[in-house]
């Protein structure tokens, strides 16, 4: 009986390890790529502005990557949530 619930724990563990190492990742990943498109948007926008900008421009541009993020990350929330929906249905009609 301790030796059942001891592989359960084990399962337990392995699935949480897994889907840690999962979000780490894509948290580093995600980091990394902001990073780059930050570094890209600047360059595009400082040959639209000024050579010492107001404080006020960097509340907007904040605002504006801000925004940007949220939008991106309203998508690809999406996007992961059908992709999961479609592997939980593959999944479902190959044990039927």
């Amino acid at each position: 009986m301790i030796v059942n619930k001891d592989k359960n724990v084990r399962k337990l563990f392995k699935g949480f390890e897994i889907r840690f190492l999962k979000t780490t990742a894509s948290i580093i990943l995600g980091a990394l790529g902001a990073f780059a498109w930050e570094t890209a948007i600047s360059e595009i926008l400082k040959r639209y502005i000024p050579e010492n900008p107001s404080p006020l421009y960097w509340i907007l541009y904040a605002l504006f990557m801000t925004l940007l993020v949220v939008i991106l990350g309203i998508f690809a929330n999406k996007i992961i949530t059908n992709a999961e929906k479609e592997f939980k249905n593959k999944g479902k009609n190959n044990e039927n």
